[in-house]
């Protein structure tokens, strides 16, 4: 009689694991692969939307790159106070 109620049990368990966790990962992962091709066939190969930092012109120089290097007006000298 144990042994019937341990396997409807572990049966139970099984049936558990498989409709709350598998289930609901193999359904997603079929939504996102299924995304991620309408993504790929929507836009073409080597499409750009203009804010890739290849597409920018060499002569042209960007807010960046004159941010990173402060001027000698902007430098303000850090005193630590005690």
């Amino acid at each position: 009689m144990f042994s019937y109620v341990l396997l409807v049990f572990l049966i139970y368990l099984v049936y558990r694991f498989i409709v709350g966790f598998v289930l609901p990962i193999l359904t997603a992962s079929k939504k996102l692969r299924e995304k991620m091709q309408d993504m790929n066939q929507q836009y073409p190969p080597g499409y750009t939307d203009g804010t890739d930092s290849a597409t920018k012109k060499p002569g042209n120089k960007s807010s960046g790159a004159a941010a990173s290097k402060p001027s000698g007006k902007d430098y303000i000298e850090f005193e630590e106070i005690k």
